[in-house]
């Protein structure tokens, strides 16, 4: 298929990314992190270790927004340009950047509806089948 990724179709196997968030993290990107791992379990879905670095610039890039969202609320998206007079707030190209990041990133992981279907599934557990002994 042109244009199309394919779809995961192999049941995840070994490790996966743990809950906690890396020490590393601003306070943002660790909370974005455990949300987004916490969201994921809870509909049987999980982000293989080998995922890591993807889930890493997701949440940096993410966190990144909410720290320019904070500033730009305080500030104003306007700034003093000096003799050139009013100009846009620089930290607009640094979010706008990180929003470009922060998609591209979801794609890759599987964490939009359009490609939900590349982040494999879990084994399903063995439940008996009332049907099997028919």
């Amino acid at each position: 298929m042109k244009g199309t990724r394919p779809h995961n179709t192999a049941p995840a196997t070994g490790e996966f990314i743990p809950a906690k968030a890396p020490d590393h993290l601003n306070k943002y990107a660790a909370d974005v992190w455990q949300a987004t791992i916490t969201d994921l379990e809870t509909g049987g879905r999980k982000i293989p270790q080998e995922y890591t670095q993807a889930f890493l610039g997701f949440c940096h890039c993410s966190g990144t927004v909410r720290e320019c969202d904070e500033v730009l609320a305080r500030e104003g998206m306007v700034v003093d340009g000096g003799r050139e007079g009013p100009k846009r707030h620089p930290l607009i190209v640094v979010k706008n950047s990180a929003l470009l990041g922060l998609r591209g990133y979801a794609e890759s992981l599987g964490l939009t509806p359009a490609s939900a279907g590349r982040l494999p599934k879990p084994e399903p557990a063995n439940v008996p089948n009332e049907f099997d002994n028919l």
